[in-house]
């Protein structure tokens, strides 16, 4: 039995963590299935306090845990325990960054399968896991982190979805025939497990002591129409930058969580994010001085986000957006804004998105 790779590419998994984070085009797959089912995705994300203008964004990461209550919540609200396959359908290569792309133009499934063990950790990093194979069969073993409260970090339901929108690709690569030789998910057998039979093709164990999946080996090495090597190691760069990114990052994603969480609460003062990140200002300046950057500039870049997408929506007017992002007086932030663009956010809002000024 050989050892390929470990999940988050690197040699061994933190089994307790305080928190975990989804690239925000995950997002997307789950806003998608909740349009599909008739429901109100904004209403969800306001309701768990996320910011729902970063849908479809890979720059920005969702916090777990308020992000896997939306799936809870859309399962019971749908009354389908199984939602997590409908949700694989609407994933795309993009939705893993550069990571599908890399995926995509791999010479075979097993190179994909590699990759994405290789760099899971865009998707979300709460969870882990090692490919395993013999002469025969190809396993992907998948565990689930823990966080400080004992709570794992991936749900069934996420689960789900990764694993339908897996086979959903492999699918795409290789014919509408691939199917895996069987699964097993640590999940309980809901009563539509039917569901799961017929979207796998294959024997489906529930409650079972780990999630996994499992291959015929042969079909796994059998060389891909879209292989392309060239693009595949494209690919793996900025997979392999984005990935650097996340983890050296980790102080401007949590001051950037902190200052959306208080933008609407008035003027956002450096003293107040750094007791909510229990630290002092002094030390968070320290830490910001080491990213060559400043709390100012990093409250700027996130309002200066926003502001943009909050323009491009035609029922928030300037004094609205204004309140969104912190500022007491309209006036505070039209000269802001001035700053980050260079022409007032009426003029940007005709010449961007083809607004007419509001009277």
């Amino acid at each position: 039995m050989g050892l390929f790779s470990t999940l988050m590419s690197c040699a061994t998994v933190k089994s307790m963590k305080n928190d975990s984070t989804i690239i925000g085009s995950w997002a997307l797959v789950q806003c998608s299935v909740m349009r599909h089912s008739g429901l109100d995705p904004e209403r969800y994300y306001q309701d768990e306090g996320l910011d729902f203008s970063a849908i479809g964004n890979p720059q920005y990461r969702f916090p777990a845990e308020p992000f896997n209550r939306i799936w809870y919540r859309i399962s019971h609200d749908t009354n389908n325990p199984a939602i997590g396959l409908i949700a694989s359908q609407f994933v795309l290569p993009t939705t893993f960054h550069a990571l599908g792309l890399a995926m995509w133009s791999s010479s075979t499934a097993q190179d994909a399968l590699e990759r994405l063990v290789r760099f899971s950790q865009i998707i979300n990093d709460g969870g882990g896991g090692v490919i395993e194979s013999d002469d025969k069969q190809l396993r992907l073993i998948i565990h689930r982190d823990r966080n400080a409260d004992n709570i794992e970090l991936m749900t069934d339901i996420g689960i789900d979805c990764f694993c339908g929108s897996l086979i959903t690709l492999f699918r795409q690569l290789s014919g509408a025939l691939f199917r895996p030789k069987a699964v097993y998910l640590k999940r309980t057998a809901p009563e539509n497990s039917d569901a799961y039979t017929q979207y796998y093709q294959c024997e489906v164990h529930f409650a079972a002591d780990q999630d996994a999946l499992i291959f015929d080996r042969q079909l796994m090495i059998e060389p891909l129409a879209t292989g392309n090597s060239e693009l595949a190691k494209t690919n793996d760069s900025a997979a392999e930058h984005y990935l650097s990114r996340i983890k050296n990052d980790d102080i401007i994603y949590e001051l950037h969580q902190r200052i959306i969480n208080h933008l609407t609460g008035g003027e956002v003062s450096q003293e107040k994010i750094a007791a909510d990140l229990a630290m002092s200002v002094r030390t968070l300046q320290r830490a910001l001085k080491t990213k060559d950057t400043s709390f100012k500039h990093e409250l700027d870049s996130v309002r200066k986000h926003l502001a943009n997408d909050y323009l491009s929506q035609p029922q928030l007017s300037l004094g609205e957006i204004s309140y969104l992002l912190g500022f007491t007086q309209p006036n505070n932030f039209s000269r802001s804004f001035k700053q980050w663009y260079q022409v007032s956010p009426t003029q940007y809002r005709v010449d961007r998105f083809g607004l007419a000024p509001q009277i």
